[in-house]
């Protein structure tokens, strides 16, 4: 952590790759019926308007994808979803598309 913090090069490379991800995600995922919260850290927290997301949270975890939901009666209804690479995010939004379209039937 700390060389990274030295190397300034590296660290705006990996800020503006997060970034970028992070709207990537924001996007596939709104156009997925989501509702994703503004964000500038590096997660998201998302909603559906349709889908129990304790549900989703378990059908993502069997498919060995981790996602964050709390029981707090204030954000139990969300999900909160680490930026990772663009590999995991294409990964993330095709296994909640699947999970999603079986849940809808």
């Amino acid at each position: 952590g700390v060389a990274s913090l030295k190397d300034e090069d590296y660290f705006r490379d990996r800020i503006e790759s997060i970034v970028r991800t992070r709207g990537k995600m924001a996007s596939c995922l709104n156009d997925r019926g989501f509702m994703v919260l503004p964000s500038s850290a590096n997660f998201l927290f998302v909603t559906h308007p349709e889908i129990d997301v304790t549900v989703l949270f378990e059908e993502l975890k069997r498919q060995h994808i981790f996602v964050r939901h709390f029981s707090d009666e204030k954000i139990n209804e969300y999900l909160r979803i680490t930026v990772g690479t663009d590999e995991q995010v294409v990964r993330l939004i095709q296994e909640m598309q699947g999970i999603i379209m079986c849940l809808k039937q």
